[in-house]
């Protein structure tokens, strides 16, 4: 098993791979933290332009998902955010015409569960990128991201605002887009059009990313002999952060306290220790910039 695992990381690192994972720490999590970030969601959903019924219809079917499913479908939006900013600057210094097509495929959930996730997902996860992308621009390398340029827009300060304007939220950050040193938004619609939600049963590309988040969950939950070369081997596909602390690889810890374990924090930093060093916790104004 671990031998089929190295020459499938050895693979996918040859053809220029990203991998980047967010996981949901089950334990302890914080019904107050939850209600919260419901209420905050839905109070930014009715304060959104649109038709109210409609509104009410997706407040109504998130109130309906479960604990976990809400955290997932949460995080997964998120997710999405910063394999995208990593990808930008990775693929714009090893591969740059990798940017000028986005393709994503999600893993549907169970027919029974469809209603309860998957819509809700199609129906926040464009709108939430949006208004992110807004409020927290986008750090990207300063490398070849010409391919890129059909996805990014030209939008004067007055537009910026009255956008933030029309998609308050409770969510509330001063975005800092209309300052000197931040540029273009993504055209996010656009970015995310090509997305098909599917069963990994008919996925190549699920079953494989299947693989490498359970083995890593097994290796947190100490299911292997040596999980330190689980995370040896998954690390070669990652990228490390801009932001110290951060990890390529995201604990979600939904609870009053932020806790590793020690088992769990080597793996962890193993993963940190084999990622792409693309980025150095000090920004360097030269190479770096806010935005696209």
């Amino acid at each position: 098993m671990i031998k089929f695992f190295d020459e499938l990381i050895d693979f996918l690192h040859e053809k220029k791979c990203v991998f980047h994972m967010s996981s949901i720490h089950s334990r302890n999590i914080s019904e107050e933290i939850l209600n919260k970030i419901k209420s905050n969601l839905a109070n930014s959903i009715i304060k959104s332009a649109g038709d109210d019924i409609r509104k009410s219809d997706v407040i109504e079917r998130i109130n309906s998902l479960s604990n976990q499913n809400f955290c997932q479908c949460f995080i997964h939006i998120f997710s999405l955010r910063n394999i995208i900013e990593k990808s930008l600057s990775f693929y714009g210094k090893e591969m740059p015409s990798a940017l000028s097509e986005f393709n994503f495929s999600f893993d549907q959930k169970e027919e029974i569960k469809k209603v309860l996730y998957d819509e809700i997902f199609s129906d926040l996860y464009i709108n939430l990128l949006r208004l992110d992308n807004l409020l927290r621009p986008y750090l990207v390398l300063n490398h070849d991201l010409s391919y890129f340029d059909k996805f990014t827009a030209e939008l004067t300060n007055n537009q910026i605002k009255r956008s933030l304007r029309d998609n308050q939220t409770e969510f509330n950050v001063r975005s800092p887009i209309t300052k000197d040193g931040y540029a273009r938004p993504f055209y996010i619609c656009s970015v995310f059009e090509n997305y098909a939600t599917c069963n990994s049963n008919n996925s190549l590309g699920l079953q494989i990313v299947d693989v490498l988040i359970s083995n890593f969950n097994r290796a947190l939950k100490g299911n292997f002999d040596n999980p330190i070369q689980i995370a040896k081997a998954i690390g070669k596909l990652t990228i490390n952060s801009y932001i110290k602390g951060v990890y390529p690889i995201e604990l979600i810890y939904l609870s009053e306290k932020l806790t590793l374990s020690k088992d769990e924090l080597s793996l962890i930093s193993m993963v940190e220790d084999m990622s792409y060093k693309l980025f150095g916790f000090k920004k360097d104004p030269d190479n770096i910039y806010k935005g696209i």
